[in-house]
């Protein structure tokens, strides 16, 4: 499913907040691998 947001295509229709979900990039790897109904996801820091 893809979706045109502000002028953009992107995947999927629901966003991933910034928070303790999207703090690692492995977990954001996965987000993307397994939820294709997610087209964004917002970070404020990634890191170990």
């Amino acid at each position: 499913m893809k979706i045109a947001f502000l002028g953009k295509t992107v995947s999927g229709p629901f966003t991933i907040p910034s928070g303790i979900v999207s703090t690692a990039p492995s977990i954001i790897q996965r987000i993307f691998d397994e939820l294709p109904e997610i087209g964004v996801v917002t970070t404020k820091s990634v890191g170990p």
